[in-house]
């Protein structure tokens, strides 16, 4: 009898066992786990062992040489730039444009004060005399290893932190950079994101991770921005901020991080992101003022108790924390639970001073159907276009073609059921990479008009991958016409349910024809002559 230790590899991974075969087993256990894509190493040991899991990170020690190299990713930036080198893009001499718009039309004096002494150097000086920016790129932060065990600079400790990051395969040498407001909740997006191909999980950075793991990467901060709103409440924690002040710092701060991660992509071209230019959300912003209600008043405070603001009403609270009203309500005063803001990027507790704390749980109350939305006059929009507005239903977050459109542009996702599904629905939906919660809404006329909507896409709208041309073959007429979609066909045969294609198998290669005329046929699968195109 040989005692062995097998050392399996998979990944970053080792599993080690010690195991009591006979000689002539080991060869046989040995082909085996390599038939199932370990490798393995045999090694005589005298001492009997039980299974031990322990994993060990293969990319550790080339942490001590990564540092090297990003010192000299950096080393061609320059340390401050002027205003020209920074407003390249027409995106961000547009966003910029409105970012002193919003400040112009800002009511709430304390904000304005705040935002001129603060923010107004983002925004370019107009007599011709340029600014001048520092650039603080920052290699002594220290770096995680994605799922590694040493928690040191992971990105939990930058939470509510803003700026620009880099993402830096261990094993090529290849990166990314991108922004956030948050740096930590940006961070869980990505691992989410990767995982998921309607979330975006097919750019190049998630190939490079389904290839070589996120074991394979570091996360590091490299230049800090301000976050204009944590900044604010905690200079002003018994000012309560409106959704219009709330909106307009989240935007200086989502600015001055993408303006340096323009900067950042322009100079450096990192070959994990698929695009150079950044964009930003609030570039379809209109000044719309927010009503007041006589609702009760509303505290929000940290999980230590400490006060963080107030709001005049329910309504006010739920729009300015970016929590739906209905969820809202289920958490007032309840003591053992907080509910999480993604505008604070925080868990908070909501409390209502006039009532007591109760140790209640959260209650759900189950309801079969969706309402339609209301407080927006659904006939008075444009057709032919989608709305997307923030949670007060009066402020306008993007306008946009389609769901397919919203759902590309606002997560780059090809999946836009998440979105079509809850159109003039009262139930907002969470988009983007900074969480932000929109209803989205169109006119009930184009939204039933399937026709014409159809009939409106881009000419150079590309096909699905999954959707197949089929043909249509006329028997009284004796011809044949192949159509790129089904529901191109069902336009043809003058079908309103444009969406519904179950119809066709139930004529299929022929079973029946239907209408007693016609016979469906995939095209792959038709062997006749075409006679033309749909």
């Amino acid at each position: 009898m040989l005692n062995i230790l097998f050392i399996f590899f998979t990944g970053s991974i080792f599993f080690i066992k010690n195991i009591n075969f006979t000689t002539n087993r080991v060869s046989l256990v040995k082909q085996s786990f390599e038939r199932k894509g370990f490798g393995s190493k045999v090694i005589n040991m005298n001492v009997v062992g039980t299974w031990s899991t322990r994993k060990f990170s293969t990319y550790k020690p080339l942490l001590k040489e990564h540092n090297l190299k990003l010192d000299d990713i950096f080393s061609s930036l320059p340390s401050v730039v002027k205003d020209s080198a920074l407003y390249k893009t027409k995106n961000i001499k547009e966003c910029s444009e409105i970012l002193l718009k919003m400040y112009n039309n800002l009511d709430d004096p304390i904000v304005k004060l705040y935002i001129k002494n603060n923010c107004l150097h983002l925004v370019p000086l107009r007599d011709g005399v340029e600014g001048i920016k520092q650039i603080n790129i920052s290699n002594d932060l220290p770096s995680y290893l994605v799922e590694g065990s040493d928690k040191q600079g992971h990105p939990y400790l930058y939470t509510g932190m803003s700026g620009c990051y880099i993402f830096y395969c261990l094993k090529t040498g290849q990166y990314y950079v991108g922004s956030a407001i948050c740096f930590n909740t940006r961070y869980k997006a990505h691992k989410v994101n990767s995982s998921r191909p309607e979330r975006g999980g097919s750019n190049s950075l998630y190939l490079s991770v389904e290839k070589f793991g996120w074991e394979a990467f570091i996360w590091k901060p490299i230049l800090i921005t301000s976050n204009y709103i944590n900044n604010f409440t905690k200079q002003n924690p018994e000012h309560e901020l409106s959704l219009e002040s709330l909106f307009i710092l989240r935007s200086f701060t989502q600015f001055e991080a993408r303006l340096y991660e323009q900067f950042l992509l322009t100079h450096l071209m990192p070959s994990l992101n698929s695009t150079y230019t950044v964009v930003f959300p609030f570039s379809s912003w209109e000044n719309s003022p927010l009503t007041e209600d006589n609702s009760k008043p509303l505290e929000v405070r940290a999980e230590d108790n400490s006060l963080i603001m107030k709001f005049s009403s329910k309504s006010r609270a739920a729009v300015s924390l970016g929590i739906p009203k209905t969820t809202l309500g289920r958490y007032i005063n309840l003591k053992n639970f907080t509910i999480y803001s993604p505008v604070l990027d925080m868990d908070v507790y909501l409390i209502d001073p006039f009532l007591p704390l109760s140790e209640d749980s959260p209650s759900y109350v189950k309801s079969d159907g969706m309402l339609p939305i209301t407080g927006v006059d659904l006939y008075t929009l444009e057709k032919g276009k989608l709305y997307a507005l923030l949670l007060d239903k009066k402020s306008l977050f993007g306008i946009y073609d389609n769901p397919s459109r919203a759902a590309k542009d606002l997560d780059g996702k090809s999946d836009s059921r998440y979105i079509s599904r809850y159109i003039n629905i009262e139930r907002s939906v969470i988009v983007g990479q900074d969480k932000v919660s929109v209803y989205f809404v169109m006119n009930p006329d184009w939204k039933s008009d399937i026709s014409s909507r159809i009939g409106a896409r881009s000419v150079e709208r590309t096909k699905s991958s999954l959707s197949k041309s089929i043909v249509l073959v006329d028997t009284l007429n004796n011809n044949s016409l192949v159509f790129d979609t089904v529901s191109d066909m069902s336009k043809y045969l003058g079908r309103k349910a444009l969406s519904d294609t179950g119809y066709v198998k139930k004529y299929m290669n022929p079973i029946k024809l239907y209408k007693g005329r016609y016979e469906f046929h995939y095209l792959k699968d038709y062997s006749g002559t075409i006679s033309g195109k749909g």
